[in-house]
């Protein structure tokens, strides 16, 4: 009697498959893409591969195939470009395009954004060290009390 296979019947289990199921799919030569949620062979019809390198997987190939990895540069380009509208329509500085590609990153929606964007227009720049702070004066509280970095 064989002792049972760990590590395939872990395997199995992360991708919601049965241990059966999961050597059937090795043993085609296929392999699971991660965004897809599906069994891929490594290489199509005409021998081109369907998953990029990755030297510090094991086996060498990326967790998602190049169809899955095509569609999240092209998001994340979309996000880049969303963020960066947002901010120069606004007439903000670089650091605010961070701010706002890191909110867009963390999956928030057009009306935080704005609202982001609306309170950053809000504030004004200090005339002495160039801070931006709330509205109230000339300069910002760090220069006005003297604490000028």
């Amino acid at each position: 009697m064989n002792p049972p296979d760990l590590g395939v019947i872990a395997a199995a289990a992360r991708l919601g498959c049965t241990a059966d199921e999961y050597k059937a799919a090795k043993a085609r030569g296929e392999r699971w893409c991660c965004d897809c949620g599906a069994w891929h062979p490594l290489h199509d019809g005409g021998g081109r591969p369907m998953f990029g390198r990755d030297r510090s997987r094991s086996d060498g190939l990326a967790r998602r195939c190049l169809a899955a990895d095509a569609a999240a540069h092209r998001r994340a380009r979309t996000r880049a470009a969303m963020a960066e509208k947002a901010c120069t329509d606004a007439g903000l500085m670089l650091a605010s395009l961070r701010q706002v590609q890191a909110l867009l990153k963390d999956g928030a929606g057009p009306n935080a954004i704005e609202a982001f964007v609306r309170g950053q227009i809000e504030r004004v720049v200090c005339r002495s060290c160039k801070f931006r702070y709330a509205p109230g004066g000339e300069l910002c509280s760090r220069c006005a009390d003297g604490r000028t970095p």
